[in-house]
């Protein structure tokens, strides 16, 4: 295999993750990520065990429409259109709603959902003229499901979701595949951050659960997106959850997709 994958949140976590195991997988990587320090370090991390010159990084806060979208033209024009875009860049930082302030709730916006849609408003359309591709969206567990506590984030990862339910069914016909992640808690630095944030109700509500590892949420969210799935979970609660609601939207979709080739056909 080969061809480009752009990760948004690539220095860390999940991001990282799905960089290493494209890597290994044959594909070149462009890391995305606002911090330089933290660009370098994953650089450095992931030539222990791929090839250096398969491993670009920019920093670029991907909140940032135009700074994005004059970004991601030049990366395409160097190097061609991405076979694979992850958007994994995201802050999470809970907190009751009645406490909340209203930077919180503008900020997830801002990073979780904006930052997803800038980045594939100035990608996609080169995958289209490519022939196609696949695009990987990280939202979360808590878009399935509102969790207390998360009054800002939850609605950020639910409009991810949202935008990945139609993107699915208006970029079929274009040979690019939709996949969302929904992962738990994961064993990510963003994740300890989050911690000692969160309300006793968050706490007393996460007891039990188990924290996953951001390689197998990568494991996960990447293996589906080459089966053309579009729900990817890496536990099987969260599967079932999302097989749950996602019955009458999966028919749904696919009745939308014949509707959009039949369409373009036609033409």
């Amino acid at each position: 295999m080969s061809g480009l994958a752009i990760i948004s949140g690539g220095s860390s976590g999940i991001g990282l993750a799905c960089a290493r195991r494209l890597l290994s997988w044959g594909y070149s990587v462009l890391l995305i990520a606002r911090g330089a320090d933290g660009l370098k370090n994953a650089r450095e991390s992931l030539a222990r065990s791929a090839q250096s010159d398969r491993i670009y990084c920019c920093q670029l806060d991907v909140s940032d429409q135009a700074k994005t979208q004059k970004t991601i033209a030049e990366v395409i024009s160097a190097h061609g259109a991405p076979a694979w875009v992850v958007t994994s860049a995201g802050i999470a930082v809970p907190g009751e709603f009645l406490e909340g302030a209203g930077d919180s709730f503008r900020d997830h916006m801002a990073i979780n959902y904006f930052g997803t849609l800038n980045l594939l408003r100035a990608a996609v359309p080169a995958m289209v003229r490519n022939g196609g591709g696949r695009l990987v969206l990280i939202s979360s567990s808590v878009a399935l499901s509102g969790v207390y506590g998360y009054a800002a984030y939850a609605p950020s990862k639910f409009a991810v979701r949202g935008l990945g339910e139609v993107l699915s069914v208006e970029l079929a016909q274009h040979n690019i595949s939709v996949t969302v992640g929904f992962p738990p808690d994961t064993d990510t630095p963003q994740l300890a951050a989050e911690m000692p944030l969160r309300p006793e109700v968050t706490r007393l509500t996460a007891k039990g659960a188990p924290t996953v590892s951001a390689d197998s949420v990568a494991r996960a969210v990447l293996s589906a997106a080459k089966k053309g799935k579009f729900f990817a979970g890496p536990t099987l609660p969260i599967r079932l959850l999302a097989w749950a609601q996602g019955f009458y939207g999966a028919r749904l979709r696919h009745k939308q997709k014949s509707l959009a080739r039949k369409s373009i056909s036609g033409r």
